[in-house]
């Protein structure tokens, strides 16, 4: 499912075809090998990741402009941290297999119009320092990164799930027998 939405989303598909390493993992989409400087002026290698919409079989429009990182906090290329992200900085799981450091806050007016202009923006931002120490250290390595298969018995992706911050009680709920009664639109459905 994963590959096919990248393919189908031409944001995203055009972030893998720029040669950026991305991956989709419990309704997160992913940015791997990231280059950022640390605070000893070092480059070393993180992941971007953001909560990801899905409208239909494929991405929606980002409901936010917050995105996380999987690293040491980014610094500019003489130590200090890039301040023009700076949001929050405690370790949290957003699904299984997601866990991230920080998290970011850089909002343009009027928000982001879809994840290729989000992650790029961030992106930039982030590992521009690390690019200026060592041109070597380039985000697009045009590496294929596998995304997870969901074995959903949902009909569509449960992207409600990331976007509320409860994946992690709904993958508690993976392999329980759970019966739902109703009639009408919802009922019916389920």
């Amino acid at each position: 499912m994963s590959h096919k939405l990248i393919d189908l989303s031409p944001d995203l598909k055009k972030l893998r075809d720029e040669g950026y390493e991305v991956s989709v993992k419990g309704n997160h989409i992913l940015v791997s090998n990231v280059p950022y400087v640390n605070s000893a002026k070092k480059v070393n290698f993180g992941t971007l990741v953001s909560v990801l919409t899905i409208a239909g079989d494929k991405a929606g429009r980002p409901k936010n402009h917050v995105a996380y990182f999987q690293g040491e906090q980014p610094c500019n290329k003489d130590g200090t941290i890039i301040t023009a992200l700076m949001h929050a900085q405690n370790k949290s799981v957003l699904a299984q297999g997601v866990t991230v450091d920080r998290s970011f806050s850089n909002k343009p007016s009027g928000g982001y119009s879809d994840y290729y202009q989000k992650l790029t923006t961030y992106i930039n931002i982030i590992s521009g320092p690390a690019q200026s120490i060592d041109s070597s250290a380039n985000p697009k390595t045009f590496r294929l990164v596998d995304s997870e298969n969901s074995n959903s018995v949902f009909n569509y992706p449960d992207t409600n799930s990331s976007r509320a911050g409860i994946s992690i009680i709904s993958d508690k709920l993976r392999n329980q027998k759970i019966g739902i009664i109703g009639t009408g639109g919802t009922g019916s459905y389920l």
